[in-house]
């Protein structure tokens, strides 16, 4: 397992725990639970393919470079990666937050 499936499995699980938060916080009934659940697996899985899409191709741009300079890109790849996760985070709390006020 390397570092990049770490920040993959993080970036699939926020958007479960932004749901699992905002139907609390809702005080959402049992279909106001599964229905951010399942929104909240459906935009992790997007947010992570986007990820990991991203990554796999920007990686093998990086590996053309020289080697002296993929250190340093890799670098700025994973605090990308970091970012992002912070995003994924906010951009499915609000989502969630909406659709929960919308449905109940």
């Amino acid at each position: 397992m390397t570092l990049w499936h770490l920040l993959s499995g993080m970036c699939f699980l926020v958007p479960l725990v932004a749901a699992l938060d905002t139907a609390t916080h809702a005080k959402s009934g049992p279909v106001g639970y599964l229905l951010a659940v399942g929104i909240g697996l459906v935009m992790g899985a997007a947010f992570t393919w986007i990820m990991s899409t991203t990554g796999r191709v920007v990686g093998a741009r990086i590996k053309q470079r020289p080697v002296s300079q993929q250190e340093w890109y890799f670098r700025a790849l994973y605090f990308a990666a970091v970012l992002w996760i912070v995003v994924v985070g906010f951009v499915a709390q609000r989502v969630l937050s909406a659709t929960l006020r919308l449905v109940a």
